[in-house]
């Protein structure tokens, strides 16, 4: 709480050194697993994306059945994504649908892997992911409201102004 109160790079410093500890000294504490999920969270809400996937990993490889695995792919993605590493976030994404099947975690997956078509500016590709996830999940339209506005901006991009103006 005081590194997001003060931002201080100091503070942040501390809370990234205290939370290492926790998880790679304490190894049998039953908290490690919460431990090791904030570090990377922490580092992910810094916007540190290199750390964030090498936490993020290694949490994978240490717990790979937790209940937590869905929200930790998600991060990965997402890290993937700021890096522009776009086949790696697709990865995390089709993994999530893959092992979580008939979830939110899958839902929310389908429609971000339109995100991630968007994001590298394959704007067809996009279109389709989009539309193929509102017809699977057509209630969770209105979780993602970023898919209507990104195929109406990806059909702009790919000059189907009518399409583009109908959409928005």
């Amino acid at each position: 709480e005081r590194w997001r109160e003060s931002g201080s790079a100091t503070e942040f410093d501390q809370l990234k050194h205290l939370l290492s500890e926790l998880v790679f000294k304490n190894t049998e504490s039953p908290l490690r697993e919460y431990n090791f999920m904030l570090l990377g969270f922490v580092e992910m809400e810094k916007g540190q994306a290199l750390p964030t996937l090498q936490t993020f990993e290694a949490f994978l490889k240490e717990y790979p059945k937790s209940p937590e695995v869905p929200q930790v792919r998600k991060a990965l993605a997402e890290g993937y994504l700021l890096l522009s590493k776009f086949n790696e976030a697709l990865g995390q994404y089709e993994a999530t649908i893959k092992d979580f099947p008939n979830t939110t975690f899958a839902q929310e997956a389908t429609y971000r892997i339109g995100d991630v078509h968007f994001g590298r500016g394959d704007f067809n590709q996009a279109v389709k992911s989009y539309e193929a996830a509102i017809k699977q999940f057509p209630k969770q339209e209105s979780v993602y409201p970023n898919a209507d506005f990104n195929t109406a901006e990806a059909r702009f991009w790919l000059k189907d102004y009518k399409k583009s103006l109908e959409d928005y």
